[in-house]
C-alpha cells in the first residue's frame, strides 16, 4: 500500500513537472515537485486546482454569436475593404510611387536632364554667355569659398567648377520638371511604329 502511493505520488510529480514545463517557459515549478513530493496528496491537489478554471474567468467573454450575425459583420467588413481600397487608388502616388510606377525610364531621363543642364552651363561660361564674376561674388557670399579658393582657379577648371556648383544650385527646380515630364516622355518614346503589311 505504501509503494503504490509513492508510485502514485512520483507519476503525479512528473505529471505535474510537465504540466507546468508545458505553461510557460518561464514557469518554475514548486520546490516539492522539483526536488521530490513528501506528501503525495499535497502534490494531487496543487495539479488538479492549480491549472483548473472557473466559470467566473468566462465571463469576460462575449456570448455566442449566429451564424446569421456572422455573416452580416463579414459582409460589412468586406464593404468597408472596398471603400477603403477605392480611397487608396485615388491618392496620387508621392515621390516613391512615382519613382517605382516609372522606374528605369524615370532615371535615364533624370540623369540626362542633369547632364545636358551642366553641360550647358559649362559652355555658357565658357563663351562668355554667363558672367563667372557674378557666380563667383555669389558663392564668396554664401560662404563656399572655404571649400574652394576662386583666385587659385584655372579658367577651364574655373568653368568646370562653376558649372558643377550651378548644375546642383538648380536640383531644386530640374527634379520636378523630371518628375512632371516623364509620363509625356515615357509615352512619346513607347509608342510603336506600324509598319504596312507586305504582300
Amino acid at each position: 500500500m505504501l509503494a503504490g502511493r509513492v508510485l502514485l505520488a512520483r507519476q503525479t510529480q512528473r505529471l505535474a513537472f510537465s504540466t507546468v514545463h508545458r505553461a510557460s517557459s518561464t514557469a518554475v515549478a514548486p520546490a516539492f515537485l522539483r526536488h521530490g513530493a513528501k506528501h503525495g496528496s499535497f502534490v494531487r491537489g496543487v495539479q488538479v486546482h492549480m491549472f483548473s478554471t472557473d466559470k467566473e474567468d468566462r465571463k469576460d467573454l462575449p456570448p455566442l454569436q449566429t451564424v446569421e450575425e456572422l455573416i452580416a459583420e463579414n459582409e460589412a467588413l468586406k464593404k468597408e475593404l472596398a471603400e477603403l481600397k477605392e480611397q487608396a487608388s485615388k491618392v496620387k502616388p508621392g515621390l516613391m510611387g512615382t519613382i517605382k510606377q516609372y522606374g528605369a525610364p524615370f532615371l535615364v531621363w533624370w540623369t540626362g536632364l542633369y547632364f545636358a543642364t551642366g553641360v550647358g552651363f559649362y559652355y555658357a561660361f565658357d563663351l562668355g554667355l554667363l558672367d563667372g564674376a557674378q557666380v563667383i561674388d555669389f558663392i564668396m557670399n554664401i560662404g563656399l569659398d572655404r571649400l574652394i579658393d576662386p583666385a587659385r582657379l584655372d579658367p577651364k577648371h574655373g568653368n568646370l567648377a562653376l558649372a558643377i556648383i550651378v548644375n546642383e544650385a538648380v536640383e531644386p527646380l530640374r527634379f520636378p520638371l523630371a518628375l512632371a515630364t516623364i509620363p509625356y516622355v515615357k509615352k512619346a518614346f513607347s509608342r510603336k511604329e506600324v509598319t504596312p503589311p507586305s504582300n
